[in-house]
């Protein structure tokens, strides 16, 4: 077993003709947790990294995200030797397990239920899955910010115990037709998930991928807070071209996950912007501070954003700002000194 993050362990199985690999993981902690059994073909392997990972300690949970052959195909080979596991699945998938005269121990669960053990804390989130759009489910580890991701987010090729940098906004909105074909369910599931916060995906098909972000450098601290103070641009696209809107330096707030935050007065364009297409676009400067030859520096950022009204980010706005309407929250993708 590759250990792909804190206490997570992953089997992955490449399949040559389809250019695919096939994951599964084990969250170890006082009641072990498995995410998708493989294959009935992939489950052998699968049993004995089990039995190698975890000794003489139990199984405790199996997380079956929707009933498809690679999500339980192995499920009955599993249970033989872990008979007490529990299977966390939705009603459906329960439904399917019992016409196909699969004997389970279930406990089912739906969405924006939450499950907790003495080393995990489960959220589950609706999931139309595969083309007939039946109800599965996707799951959220809260403790350490993990996203099962199943079949959403998967990229081809050999990735056995691969990690790669990403950025969560732009993962979703990458999810397309092909793996939610219902439009509607597909915005819907769109901005359910951009409204969790997680550092790291568990693909089912692919490398991993590490979401944290790198901290915001202290010469663009400096820059905002500097004085004295100066207007910085923010940029977005709309339907009628891309829109610009200044705002302050000094109304720029840090958040402890490293997002811009920026108290909301109008930016109504900018909101309508940001419905369609999340990206956006900063340029900041102060002239005070020591840039990379001279005096004087200044930053391009890019980045996704969105607005909110509650929260922790929209207090910390409101404490500072209290006529702000909204707080802009920018999750910085790129960041270069430019000056």
């Amino acid at each position: 077993m590759n250990l792909v993050y804190e206490n997570l362990y992953q089997v992955s199985t490449y399949v040559p003709p389809i250019d695919l690999s096939f994951n599964q993981y084990l969250l170890k902690g006082e009641q072990p947790l498995l995410v998708h059994t493989g294959s009935a073909q992939q489950a052998p392997l699968l049993l004995s990294k089990l039995i190698e990972e975890l000794g003489e300690q139990k199984l405790s949970f199996i997380f079956i995200s929707h009933f498809e052959s690679d999500e339980c195909g192995g499920l009955s080979l599993i249970l033989k030797e872990y008979p007490e596991a529990i299977v966390l699945c939705s009603e459906i998938t329960k439904r399917q397990f019992d016409g196909f005269g699969i004997e389970i121990n279930a406990k089912v669960v739906k969405p924006n239920d939450t499950f907790a053990s003495d080393s995990y804390e489960l959220e589950f989130i609706s999931y139309p899955s595969e083309m007939h759009l039946w109800e599965g489910l996707l799951v959220f580890e809260r403790k350490r910010r993990i996203f099962f991701s199943s079949d959403l987010m998967m990229n081809f090729g050999k990735s056995e115990g691969q990690v790669l940098k990403r950025d969560w906004h732009l993962e979703v909105e990458h999810i397309s037709e092909m793996q939610v074909p219902d439009s509607e369910k597909r915005a819907l599931l769109k901005e359910t998930l951009l409204k969790l916060n997680p550092a790291f995906i568990a693909t089912g098909h692919g490398p991993c991928l590490d979401l944290q972000k790198e901290n915001i450098s202290e010469k663009l601290r400096e820059v905002i807070q500097t004085p004295p103070d100066a207007a910085f641009t923010i940029i977005t696209t709309g339907k009628a071209g891309a829109h610009a809107v200044n705002s302050w330096n000094s109304y720029i707030r840090i958040s402890k996950n490293q997002e811009l935050l920026v108290p909301v007065g109008r930016m109504h364009q900018t909101e309508e912007n940001l419905r369609a297409n999340s990206e956006v676009m900063l340029t900041i400067s102060n002239r005070e501070v020591q840039g990379l030859s001279y005096k004087g520096t200044g930053f391009l950022i890019q980045g996704h954003a969105n607005m909110v009204t509650s929260g922790e980010n929209y207090d910390l706005i409101k404490e500072n700002s209290p006529w702000a309407r909204a707080a802009l929250v920018i999750s910085i993708s790129s960041l270069e000194q430019t000056l």
